[in-house]
Order: structure tokens, then C-alpha cells, then sequence
């Protein structure tokens, strides 16, 4: 990740996204933006993610040895939070997101729609979902109870899963920051 300056605010970018693309995209007119880059880019980060989280959601319910595994230094609560409940609460998370992404909202009223209100809201309504994601895995990353060995991954540990999760909501949330800067941009200059 690196940070750059776009119309003088500092804005996390993915790696892979290319100062060509980014300079291509912050041009295209609004609704060619949403076809491009919500409904393309965005879209395959959240499929993405989503796979990933359903997958190793399923593998470790299927592993006898997850039932017991749960946090050690849990946040806000006494009770134990357990592997299995935080993969259920991402796995429900990204499933909002990936719904969100595919259209799958509240009608838009006409006489208030503008394609920056648009993508703002789409934008808002994603990152609800992923800050929960984001914010379980990296407890789980950190926590010492997630040192536990999942055989079926070869011997990959929970910790690794949460810290390659949060690789994914990174990726989603650098878009997501992206696509909120042009929206802003393309709606100042509009107004």
C-alpha cells in the first residue's frame, strides 16, 4: 500500500492499480465509473474476498479441533468469541457487501438520484460491512488463542487466515476509498 495525493487529499492505492488506471478512471465520466470500477474492479475485490471467506468459513467448521478455539484477549465482551462465530459474522459481512455490489439494494428515488450520490452510497453501505471484517481480523491476527494449526490448510494457522482476509478488505477498502474521492471530486465540480 502507498499513499498519494489526489486533488490534494491523501488516498491509500493499492500496488496493483496502476497510476495509468487510476489516471484513466478519475477522467471517465460518472456512469461509465460505476460500469468500470464499481461494477468491475470493486466488484471482483468483493468476489474475491467473498470466496476466500466462505471457503475457509467451511473448512473450519468442518475441522472437529475449531469448535473450542476462541479468542484469548476478546474486546468487549466476557465471553469467549469463537473461531467458528467470527468466520459465521464475516462470512455474513462480505455476503452484505457481495449483495450490495450486485444491485441488490432499496430503490433509488429519481428525483434525488445523481451517479456520485450513487457511488457514495454504495461506497457507505459496502464499508459498513468490510470495517466489521476488517476489525475481526485483525483481532484474530493479533490474538494469541489463533495460534492454533488448521491441518486441513496445511498447517496453516488461523492468524494466517485472518491476516490473508485482511489482505483482501485491504484491496476492497483502497477502492472503496477511490471510488469515494472521485465521487466527491465529480461532485463538486458538478455543483
Amino acid at each position: 500500500m502507498q499513499v498519494q495525493k489526489y486533488f490534494g487529499k491523501d488516498v491509500t492505492v493499492m500496488a496493483a492499480l496502476h497510476d495509468e488506471t487510476r489516471y484513466r478512471w478519475m477522467r471517465l465520466p460518472p456512469e461509465k465509473f460505476i460500469g468500470t470500477v464499481l461494477y468491475g474492479a470493486l466488484r471482483e475485490k468483493i468476489k474475491l474476498a467473498y470466496t476466500a471467506i466462505s471457503v475457509y468459513t467451511q473448512i473450519i467448521h468442518s475441522l472437529p479441533g475449531t469448535g473450542t478455539v476462541h479468542l484469548l484477549n476478546p474486546v468487549s465482551t466476557k465471553d469467549p468469541v469463537k473461531l467458528r462465530d467470527l468466520m459465521k459474522h464475516m462470512r455474513a459481512c462480505i455476503a452484505n457487501a457481495h449483495d450490495t455490489i450486485q444491485a441488490d439494494t432499496a430503490t433509488l428515488s429519481l428525483a434525488s438520484y445523481t451517479p456520485e450520490g450513487y457511488i457514495l452510497g454504495t461506497v457507505r453501505d459496502i464499508r459498513r460491512a468490510i470495517q466489521h471484517i476488517d476489525r475481526w481480523a485483525g483481532l484474530m491476527s493479533n490474538d494469541s488463542g489463533m495460534q492454533v494449526e488448521l491441518p486441513t490448510l496445511d498447517g496453516k494457522r488461523a492468524c494466517d487466515v485472518a491476516a490473508e482476509i485482511q489482505k483482501y478488505i485491504t484491496d476492497v477498502n483502497s477502492l472503496l476509498d477511490f471510488a469515494q474521492l472521485y465521487a466527491e471530486r465529480s461532485g463538486q465540480q458538478t455543483a
